[in-house]
Order: structure tokens, then C-alpha cells, then sequence
């Protein structure tokens, strides 16, 4: 039977099978796109589950275990915010539940370093090949969330919400920057060209 093409979410599960004798299976679910906001507020959420620099075998993986993560989105909208930045015990910027996050001072786009175990998502590669394609300087870092609240701009980026401003941190307020406004304009036009 044919079916008409929608826009959704498509989230692919692999699992190697156990060790208890079950295959490798591949699941593929399908979902509606939620609503993409045009900016987003977000609310500062400790995550003691993350593994913030430690080494362990899943560091950086991405995997199914999202209760931690779905719990921090929900504290987020309980005190009224869209979405949560997670720190480390120690206060340092790791990342969203479901997205990475930026800040931009003296010019230059800043992202968690990688050794934080913070996911090296695909968007957060293209969104970093279309600053350099855009001539925007970026680099990587371990910071405490002071420095983050006291950037020029803020922004997020997922599969989902594509490249979007921040304008919301607790307390903190950011104007729409002309380094997030160009990021998020070269990622729309990119997924524009996709669709034709």
C-alpha cells in the first residue's frame, strides 16, 4: 500500500544483541516533528549521571538510557523554561538532554570540549563545517557556567531545532546575536536544499 510522504523524526536503535544468545536488532521508530521554537529559554540542571571528563566505555556514545535526561527537560518546564543546560557537579557546561550547546565570546563561537564526554553529534559537525564555511572562529573548552552566562550570545543546535538562539539562562538575557541569526540562516537554507 502506498502512503504519502510526511515530514517526522526518524530515531534508529541498533543493539549488538546480549550475551544471553538474542541478535543484533534494528528498530526504526517513526514520530511527529515537535514544534521548533524560534529561540529558546533554558533552565541550568546539574546532571550527577553525566560523565563530565570521566572515562568510562560509554563516554560520548550516544545511547537509549534518556530517563536522566528527560528528567532534567521536565524540571526545565516545571520552573517554566523550554529546555535545560546541563552542568557537571562541578558547575561546568556539558550540553543539552537532546541537543549541544554554544556560546559566542569575543567574536568566536565556543563549544564543550569533547573529553567532557558530551556527544560529537552530527549536527553539532555540520553546525561547526557551516561556521567555517561562514568564516566564524570556534573553538572547544571546559567551562563553568559563569562564562557562559556572561557571553555575547548563546545557541543550541539539534537534529530537530536545527541552529537556534538561546535568549534565556536562568535569569540571564541574550539578544538574538548576528553570529546565531547567520548560523541559523546558513543551517535553514542547507536543509531547505535538502528538500528539493
Amino acid at each position: 500500500m502506498a502512503t504519502a510522504a510526511v515530514d517526522g523524526v526518524l530515531r534508529l536503535v541498533a543493539t549488538p544483541g546480549s550475551p544471553y544468545g538474542s541478535p543484533p536488532r534494528t528498530i526504526l521508530l517513526a514520530e511527529p516533528v515537535p514544534d521548533v521554537l524560534d529561540a529558546y529559554r533554558f533552565a541550568v540542571v546539574s546532571a550527577p549521571w553525566h560523565p563530565a571528563g570521566a572515562v568510562w566505555p560509554l563516554s560520548g556514545a550516544k545511547t537509549i538510557s534518556y530517563g536522566p535526561n528527560m528528567a532534567a527537560t521536565e524540571e526545565a518546564r516545571a520552573r517554566g523554561f523550554d529546555d535545560a543546560i546541563l552542568v557537571s557537579r562541578e558547575g561546568i557546561v556539558l550540553e543539552g538532554p537532546t541537543s549541544s550547546v554554544g556560546w559566542v565570546s569575543d567574536g568566536a563561537i565556543v563549544m564543550p570540549d569533547l573529553s567532557l564526554g558530551v556527544l560529537d553529534s552530527i549536527t553539532r559537525q555540520v553546525a561547526l563545517e557551516l561556521a567555517d564555511a561562514l568564516g566564524i572562529p570556534h573553538h572547544t573548552a571546559s567551562t563553568p557556567i559563569d562564562t557562559l552566562l556572561a557571553a555575547d550570545e548563546v545557541l543550541v543546535c539539534s537534529t530537530v531545532k536545527g541552529v537556534r538562539p538561546v535568549v534565556e539562562v536562568e535569569a540571564h538575557h541574550f539578544e538574538v546575536g548576528p553570529i546565531a541569526r547567520r548560523l541559523m540562516e546558513a543551517w535553514d537554507g542547507m536543509v531547505a536544499g535538502l528538500g528539493t
